[in-house]
């Protein structure tokens, strides 16, 4: 088994070896978003190990403020590219953060 490195994972995004990722929205999210919640509206979402998922922007379109963090920046930018959402690239410390627009989604992922 290959070592689970950060240039492994990278590579694996680089070349599209991605079956874990969804290309729709988990329906279990969907089903279950009140648990996750309380019922609450406008909350504070921390998704971690994002990658490029449709959670996120279906979690936005809830109304929530949704948090991701990862380790691909490919994915990062892959999920606003494709999904044709402007957005700004800032820096914290030794961090990347990608910034929507249009939308209350940020995505922090490494210096590249």
């Amino acid at each position: 088994m290959a070592s689970l490195t950060n240039a492994y994972w990278e590579e694996r995004w680089e070349l599209g070896d991605v079956p874990w990722h969804r290309g729709s929205v988990d329906s279990s999210l969907q089903n279950n978003l009140h648990l996750l919640t309380g019922g609450k509206a406008k909350i504070s979402i921390l998704v971690p190990l994002c990658g490029k998922s449709l959670d996120l922007l279906w979690l936005c379109e809830q109304g929530h403020d949704v948090v991701g963090v990862e380790l691909s920046d490919l994915a990062v930018k892959q999920l606003f590219e494709e999904n044709s959402i402007p957005y700004s690239i800032s820096a914290i410390t030794d961090l990347t953060v990608y910034s929507a627009t249009d939308r209350s989604l940020k995505l922090f992922g490494t210096m590249e």
